[in-house]
């Protein structure tokens, strides 16, 4: 499977949570700078209102089902949680926002 195939299978999957509203690929698999080893980074935006992170991740990465195949990474988070993670300062997010490609929503 090519890179593009790959993130397509994953985003099929992660789209038919009805609370999964934007799934952004980061570092470098969105740079295109990466190898075979490379995981694959995403945050996944969505209305995870009243579920913990942990319990966010568990239900993506399950229902992704390739995780035993392909390390992804998942960082699922409500859009408020995001805009608190940026405005914070913090300069990862930021990057995350800024060369993140946004390969389902708006």
């Amino acid at each position: 499977m090519t890179n593009d195939e790959i993130i397509k299978e994953i985003v099929e999957r992660l789209k038919k949570v009805p609370e999964v509203k934007k799934i952004i690929v980061f570092g470098s698999r969105a740079r295109g700078d990466y190898s075979e080893e490379s995981d694959i980074d995403l945050l996944v935006i969505g209305d995870f209102e009243g579920k913990i992170v942990w319990r966010r991740y568990h239900l993506l990465l399950n229902l992704i089902d390739l995780h035993e195949k392909i390390d992804i990474d998942i960082f699922p988070l409500r859009e408020d949680e995001l805009i608190e993670l940026v405005d914070s300062g913090s300069s990862f997010w930021k990057e995350v926002i800024h060369s993140g490609s946004v390969v389902y929503g708006t």
